[in-house]
């Protein structure tokens, strides 16, 4: 197992207001990105408290004997941490008030490094990726766009409607929030887990991601330097991170 973490503040933005960390604990990882909102700096707070929250909790709390195919009981401690850290974020912004309007996105893998079998988590419109020999999406974008298309909004019209983008879950003090669930089996036989910010995909298109994802010849460092170069010099106008994890080396 390897991976790599690669933020950029971008070419429009004061501040990098993304976080991602990777940690792991015996034979299970937990990969985590945030991408924070909020003026006045609030963005980078909340994202900085989610990622170092559920990391802490992960290495303390989580249940290494649960059957790795118990959907329920993980499913459950992932619920019960999220519910946690959110009351923690409540009580941060009573005694911060100016924190009140902070929030972010949230996107996680536990990863079975052993197994194979990972879940993905998400709030907000931060990505989860898997590579198989093919770029998978597992995560969706949880945002007006849609929103829409469940509502049977044709693609065209929801797409160019202003507040397509705009999010309908996040996770911050004053924010409500839907926490997705993905199961990833071992015969999915994933070999990397790709993490991203909007301001990595939404400026690169999905064919490009697999192409520099699935290049031997690069390291995983080179890789994501490259996702951040592409989608920089595609005009991003937002922070750009990246979170790689590459299981079984690859094998």
């Amino acid at each position: 197992m390897n991976f790599c973490i690669k933020s950029d503040v971008g070419k429009t933005r004061i501040e990098n207001q993304d976080r991602a960390v990777f940690t792991v604990k015996n034979n299970c990882a937990l990969a985590v990105l945030c991408d924070g909102m909020g003026g006045h700096f609030g963005g980078s707070v909340c994202a900085d408290l989610v990622s170092k929250k559920l990391e802490s909790k992960f290495l303390d709390s989580f249940n290494l004997h649960l059957e790795p195919e118990n959907k329920n009981a993980i499913g459950t401690w992932f619920e019960g941490i999220v519910f946690s850290i959110k009351k923690e974020l409540n009580e941060f912004a009573e005694l911060n008030t100016q924190y009140k309007n902070m929030g972010t996105t949230l996107t996680a893998a536990i990863i079975y490094l052993d197994l194979g079998v990972a879940y993905v988590f998400n709030i907000g419109d931060s990505r989860t990726y898997i590579y198989n020999g093919l770029l998978h999406l597992v995560t969706k974008d949880q945002n007006n766009y849609n929103r829409l298309l469940s509502m049977n909004v044709p693609r065209e019209i929801a797409k160019n409607i202003t507040s397509s983008h705009m999010l309908t879950s996040s996770l911050g003090p004053n924010m409500s929030y839907q926490l997705d669930m993905s199961y990833i089996s071992a015969k999915s036989a994933a070999k990397y887990f790709i993490l991203t910010s909007d301001g990595i995909h939404n400026y690169i298109e999905q064919s490009v991601l697999e192409l520099i994802v699935q290049n031997k010849k690069m390291s995983l460092e080179q890789k994501c330097n490259k996702l951040i170069k592409t989608a920089l010099s595609n005009k991003s106008t937002d922070n750009l991170t990246v979170l790689l994890v590459e299981v079984n080396n690859g094998k």
